[in-house]
């Protein structure tokens, strides 16, 4: 994915609406709203920027009621601040964070609803989110390696072309995929419910056949998976959720 600018439209009401602007080779505009309520704009390369800015503005209303989506799912949990004692989640199940102290250089570990993490003192919260973060990241790699080649050989008919994995923290997206082949998957998808992971993956998939959000590219994803427009549902639902609890990575 080439490297966005910044588009800043003093125009857009009530305020000024910042927008990360990616030029590509695709042939119209295209413009997504993510949770976190950024705004995202891909722009044929030929685009002038009034042009872009102008298509923008046409589509006020629309990105105004995603933002408006997105910030009632984000009020509908409250923070959570501490650590020791606050919720997480791991593929779709909540599980309640144990700091306890221990002599013994142990790692992170579910012990049923519970995720106890072992530290030298009980204070010492830095080295607890460190064991943590790496237990998530080990599990993430590992899980979502897994299930991506159990989701890619469950679509061999699609008659892919070669594709290489990668799992690396995104601020914005689920997913991506390049025109090279290589597909990313951000690491916190293992705290989504596998049917969730499941329609990134074959999202990103399908991208490989359709690089656009055309119109293609939608009949495809009807066609190997009919149910992808519920689970995106419930994935931006669950993402929004995230924000009110502390972050694993």
């Amino acid at each position: 994915m080439p490297e966005a600018d910044t588009l800043y439209i003093k125009e857009f009401t009530p305020a000024p609406l910042q927008v990360s602007l990616v030029r590509s080779k695709r042939k119209t505009l295209a413009i997504s709203v993510y949770p976190d309520l950024s705004v995202e704009a891909i722009s044929p390369l030929a685009s002038s920027t009034g042009d872009i800015v102008e298509k923008i503005l046409k589509r006020r209303r629309w990105i105004l009621r995603q933002q408006a989506y997105f910030k009632k799912l984000q009020s509908l949990a409250e923070p959570q601040l501490s650590l020791n004692g606050a919720e997480t989640f791991y593929l779709g199940k909540q599980y309640r964070i144990k700091i306890y102290p221990c002599d013994q250089d142990r790692h992170a570990s579910l012990q049923g609803r519970y995720l106890q993490v072992p530290v030298p003192d009980a204070k010492e919260h830095e080295i607890a989110r460190i064991r943590i973060t790496e237990w998530y990241r080990t599990r993430a790699k590992d899980y979502l390696s897994k299930r991506f080649e159990k989701v890619l050989s469950n679509h061999q008919h699609l008659k892919l072309p070669e594709v290489h994995l990668r799992v690396t923290l995104m601020k914005t997206r689920w997913g991506s995929c390049t025109a090279s082949g290589t597909i990313t998957l951000n690491p916190l998808l293992v705290l989504a419910a596998s049917d969730l992971i499941d329609y990134v993956i074959v999202h990103e998939l399908c991208h490989l056949k359709h690089p656009n959000h055309s119109k293609s590219f939608y009949q495809l994803m009807d066609k190997i998976q009919p149910d992808w427009k519920e689970r995106k549902a419930k994935l931006d639902s669950f993402g929004a959720k995230l924000k009110s609890y502390p972050s694993p990575f």
